[in-house]
């Protein structure tokens, strides 16, 4: 069954069902974290809207590897590409079909793009809104393009899988014709492709108040950095190897990587590098490095952990990927570098125990401060329902 999370109802305000991809209490990843902070908002003062969350459990690797190869399979004989033929459920489809009929919901928030499909099986008559986490086609297509291993024949379909993808999922927008987006560079893309659309640009905000970090490193002491992430998602995937073998590995000491998330602890890893796992509390984590990486070179949306590490004002070495799409102002404490020549060149340099001993800038923390977010979310979603007195 689709797994459903909601509070008790209000009289004051209006009822918001969110079909989810991932289950925000259970899930760990940036997409659930930016999924928590979105319904407190909705739920929060004035609005005060009642949320209900429908998710499916995740499936486990070897589950969602089995689910993958079936719909690649199928999308052989369907108009539907493969992402969508994966993420098609009966058993949320009878969950939100349930919902609606005993409930006298006011919107609908499709949480992902891949729950587009659900489209069909709403009224006309409710507003919906489509919550892009990721412009899931580009996404695709970079996969695609950058996996020349794969036999020619099979990277032609995926290529005509990837054109298929973008036909549903700017198709499927349009049709909602309301778009909230965490970057503005993910909404200018959807808002030329898709005339007529409302959309909000809603970077990852948070709510709780900072955590204490780890003092700057002393002359001896190694510099301990983090990198947080779920290493079963292929951008942090190929930003670790990018990282381990082209800047790691050529390091002279001095440095040490600690890796938190899910799958972080599996295979071997090298001399210096150490596995945490998935920890829940980043307090922890942050108490055990002097600044955080990020060196995504490729994906979707917005890096919702670094994010994170800017809003408790963690100093952050970057990739321009890394920070694609976050509103920063330029800071000290936020350093980017694009090349692994780059990398190697400030991680040995005193640089680094400078950027070590930095706190970045309130002017790019509070960017990130829930009150920033709730009061926009919550006008555009009265506006959706008509409802804005404005």
């Amino acid at each position: 069954m689709a797994e459903r999370s909601s509070r008790p109802r209000r009289d004051s305000g209006p009822r918001i069902l969110v079909p989810s991809i991932g289950n925000p209490v259970r899930c760990v990843n940036g997409a659930s974290t930016y999924t928590r902070e979105l319904e407190r908002w909705l739920r929060a003062p004035p609005l005060e809207a009642e949320v209900c969350c429908l998710s499916l459990p995740t499936l486990r690797p070897v589950r969602h590897r089995l689910r993958q190869s079936f719909s690649l399979a199928r999308s052989l004989f369907s108009k539907l590409p493969a992402k969508a033929i994966f993420a098609r459920s009966r058993r949320m489809s009878v969950a939100v079909s349930r919902e609606l009929r005993d409930g006298g919901y006011d919107l609908v928030v499709l949480n992902g793009t891949d729950l587009l499909w659900l489209l069909d099986e709403l009224p006309d008559s409710l507003p919906v809104v489509v919550v892009a986490h990721n412009i899931e086609h580009r996404l695709f297509d970079v996969q695609v393009r950058s996996a020349e291993w794969l036999p020619t024949p099979f990277r032609k379909h995926l290529r005509g899988d990837a054109l298929r993808l973008a036909r549903y999922e700017l198709d499927g927008m349009k049709r909602a014709g309301n778009v909230v987006a965490l970057s503005a560079e993910d909404a200018v893309y959807v808002e030329r492709h898709c005339g007529g659309l409302q959309t909000l640009v809603l970077p990852p905000a948070f709510g709780y108040n900072p955590h204490p970090r780890r003092p700057p490193a002393g002359d001896s002491e190694p510099l301990e950095i983090g990198f947080v992430g779920n290493f079963g998602w292929w951008p942090n995937q190929q930003g670790l190897d990018w990282f381990l073998k082209r800047v790691f590995a050529h390091l002279d000491g001095g440095v040490r990587l600690h890796l938190f998330g899910e799958q972080s602890d599996k295979g071997a890893l090298p001399d210096g590098v150490v596995a945490h796992g998935y920890v829940p509390d980043l307090g922890e984590v942050l108490e055990q490095c002097h600044f955080m990486i990020c060196p995504i070179l490729g994906g979707g949306g917005v890096s919702i952990k670094a994010a994170e590490a800017i809003y408790n004002r963690v100093p952050i070495l970057a990739t321009p990927f890394g920070v694609r799409g976050l509103p920063l102002a330029e800071n000290p404490a936020i350093v980017v570098r694009e090349t692994p020549q780059d990398w190697v060149q400030f991680l040995g340099s005193a640089g680094a125990r400078e950027l070590a001993a930095r706190s970045v800038l309130e002017i790019n923390s509070g960017r990130f401060r829930q009150e920033t977010r709730r009061e926009a979310l919550q006008s555009y979603v009265l506006r959706v329902m008509g409802r804005d007195k404005n």
